[in-house]
């Protein structure tokens, strides 16, 4: 349609690897834009990125922002029931096609994300096993995928009924290293 649009984001790893590259954000011209998407979970494991780019949106840019995830200080938030929708997947693997193994692929272990937190509900809800051999963690992105992929195939994961992906590249990269391996 004509719109100018940029996408930053920062790696979902727990420790920032970087020389400062991250305040890049402070130097944005947002009037080169028609709007901003602001993705605050993005920045989930960068807590302290958000105050400082919030602050940037505030102060510099005219044009329009909308929030996804939740914001103290910009207006438009659109906020993710990410819990409450994960736990719809998986009450639908259980209750329609009769899942019992089901893994969750993705996250990393000690950092709070509340589609784990929906996961576990669920299994724990109807009695089903919950503990570390369901929780596959292995970051964000796809390296984790491949590697869980992997095991499956040389049989050291037992295949499970199915597998929750926390993001749609860990899933795309699942799928496709599965389908390598056959």
């Amino acid at each position: 349609y004509g719109y100018r649009t940029v996408t930053f984001s920062m790696p979902q790893t727990s420790e920032l690897y970087t020389n400062n590259e991250e305040w890049v954000y402070s130097l944005i011209d947002y009037d080169r834009y028609d709007g901003v998407i602001f993705v605050e979970h993005t920045f989930s494991t960068h807590k302290s990125l958000i105050p400082p780019i919030e602050k940037s949106l505030s102060e510099k840019c005219s044009c329009p922002v909308v929030v996804i995830g939740s914001s103290n200080v910009l207006p438009n938030v659109i906020g993710m029931e990410n819990q409450k929708n994960f736990e719809k997947v998986v009450e639908h693997l259980t209750d329609v096609h009769g899942c019992r193994n089901i893994c969750c692929l993705g996250g990393e272990k000690g950092i709070a994300d509340e589609r784990i937190d929906g996961f576990v509900n669920v299994l724990r809800s109807r009695g089903l096993p919950c503990d570390e051999d369901n929780l596959l963690y292995g970051g964000y992105w796809i390296s984790g995928a491949e590697a869980v992929a992997k095991d499956i195939a040389c049989g050291t994961l037992e295949k499970p009924d199915a597998i929750i992906c926390l993001n749609d590249e860990i899933a795309y990269a699942l799928i496709k290293q599965l389908c390598f391996a056959g």
